[in-house]
């Protein structure tokens, strides 16, 4: 456990090293870059994870229209309708 705690304390002082050496060398040029493609990135996702929703969306409809047809075309095959259903649960309270 210990190794792996020297381990992260020397990664981090070596990235530390490695962003001081930039700000010193090339000036605020690279982490403008960085700003900007993590922008692009960020904009490129927000678009496909709205197109992913939509997509969600329409497989939701279809599956809760395929659910419905389904659970019409059952009761057909029993001999059931909504209907009859509905008037056997009213006779049955009456009794």
């Amino acid at each position: 456990m210990l190794k792996l705690i020297g381990k992260i304390g020397c990664l981090t002082v070596i990235i530390i090293i490695g962003l001081l050496y930039l700000a010193i060398n090339r000036g605020g040029l690279d982490f403008r870059w960085f700003g900007n493609k993590s922008e692009e990135a960020g904009k490129y996702l927000k678009n496909k994870s709205e197109h992913f929703a939509k997509d969600a969306d329409t497989i939701h409809k279809t599956s809760d229209t395929i659910e419905k047809k389904f659970d019409t075309t059952i009761d057909k095959v029993k001999g059931k309708s909504k209907t009859d259903s509905k008037i056997n649960d009213d006779l049955n309270k009456n009794k």
